[in-house]
């Protein structure tokens, strides 16, 4: 390179081949492969943030009927005394048998059939709680609160309840009045003329506005397949978590999620199942007033003794800062878990 007095000096490569354009271009795509990495990053640590619960504990052995000891199964000298007495069926057997069909009815969506089989059930005893309490849950699927309410009302007035029962039932009783007053407050007030004034000393009241209704809800839950063979042997459940509040974010470290589902052994014994659980959207629950889908796989091959074995339901419990914001169950007794 030479200068105005005729001089040489050498030439920098380095400012032909790296002007500051190319420098500053080099460090905003940096800039953005590391946010990049950060978000990424961050989406596996918001997930990791949820208590997912997928492990059921073990259920009560099923009461048979003849598990007080007679006569005939005492031993005897007699080899004809030994031989089994044939059972002969009550209204007992009969109302667990429909109970049982409703449960079906119930789980491939047939909740017409699962009614009318309850209903029989219920001529023959109107005070069994599972009946009850089967009839309720399919008025809260269908989303009449009301209904749902008057049943379970009617179940925590029943003597004789079991501790677990009436616990059941005080549950369901406060979760309903919560929705119900939820839907009066969301709903628009009829204008109507003011009744005229009368003298009358009341009780202050607790305005509905002022009752928060709960965070998350599982409005749904979609069954693949929707109509189950007798003995399926792959089935996906997709529940939907629906955030209630439309303003409120849902903070992923205070929630905790249920997820237990059981098969039933030849034996009448309800077992929990090894199953997967995952959520659809990788960064869920992102923005308020999000409705999300927790797919729940099951495969009857994946669990132990899976030939002795058949699928009998699910219960879904969705808890936040230790309060719990909704369940669903395909039968009573898995309510009772």
């Amino acid at each position: 390179m030479t200068e105005a007095d005729g001089s040489r000096t050498a030439f920098d490569f380095r400012k032909r081949l790296r002007p500051k354009t190319y420098s500053i271009a080099i460090y905003v795509v940096v800039f953005f492969l590391f946010v990049e990495v950060c978000f990424l990053l961050s989406v596996f640590w918001f997930r990791q943030q949820f208590t997912l619960e997928t492990q059921g504990p073990a259920m009560p052995p099923v009461a048979e009927a003849d598990a007080t000891p007679t006569a005939s199964s005492q031993p005897s000298d007699n080899p004809s005394a030994r031989l089994p007495v044939p059972k002969v069926a009550t209204r007992e057997d009969r109302i667990l048998q429909l109970n049982d069909q409703a449960r079906k009815f119930r789980m491939n969506g047939q909740l017409a059939l699962s009614r009318t089989t309850l209903q029989q059930a219920l001529e023959l005893d109107p005070n069994y709680p599972n009946t009850l309490m089967g009839l309720a849950m399919i008025e809260e699927d269908q989303d009449k609160y009301r209904s749902a309410l008057s049943y379970w009302k009617k179940i925590s007035a029943l003597p004789n309840l079991s501790q677990v029962q009436s616990q059941l039932a005080r549950e369901r009783i406060a979760m309903l009045e919560d929705r119900i007053r939820a839907e009066a407050a969301t709903q628009p007030q009829e204008a109507s003329v003011p009744p005229p004034p009368t003298v009358t000393v009341r009780k202050p009241e607790v305005s509905i506005t002022q009752v928060a209704p709960k965070l998350i809800s599982i409005p749904d839950v979609i069954q693949t397949p929707s109509v189950l063979p007798s003995v399926p042997e792959n089935i996906t459940l997709d529940f939907q978590l629906k955030a209630n509040s439309p303003t409120q974010y849902i903070i992923p470290s205070k929630m905790r999620i249920q997820i237990f589902l059981y098969d039933q052994l030849s034996t009448g014994e309800r077992v929990p199942d090894v199953i997967s659980a995952r959520f659809t959207n990788s960064n869920p629950f992102s923005q308020p007033g999000a409705t999300e889908t927790l797919e729940v796989n099951y495969s009857r091959s994946a669990q132990k003794d899976f030939q002795q074995r058949a699928f009998y339901g699910y219960i879904m419990r969705v808890y936040y800062n230790g309060e719990l914001q909704d369940e669903k169950a395909s039968s009573p007794e898995l309510l009772k878990q």
